[in-house]
């Protein structure tokens, strides 16, 4: 069964990495503009200097709070649309 857990698992994280995306709308809140510099602070670092990623796992409850706000962000736009 880890196989199944280890899918699912990987699809949790790309679809947290994908709705980190939509979060640029909010980009005008210096709260949101600073945990999005973060992330890609981090992800340079990550890219440049480390050969394992280690330093995800303290960085994991910031994706996650960025993929709220881009899930509510893609949804708000849907809502637009229909209208």
């Amino acid at each position: 069964h880890y196989y199944l857990f280890a899918v699912w698992m990987q699809i949790l994280w790309m679809g947290t990495l994908v709705l980190n995306v939509f979060a640029v709308k909010n980009s005008g809140d210096r709260r949101i503009s600073t945990l999005m510099l973060a992330v890609i602070g981090l992800t340079i670092f990550e890219t440049l200097f480390e050969a394992r990623a280690r330093y995800l796992f303290a960085y994991v409850p910031i994706y996650i709070l960025l993929a709220v706000i881009g899930l509510h962000n893609v949804i708000n736009f849907c809502k637009n649309i229909r209208k």
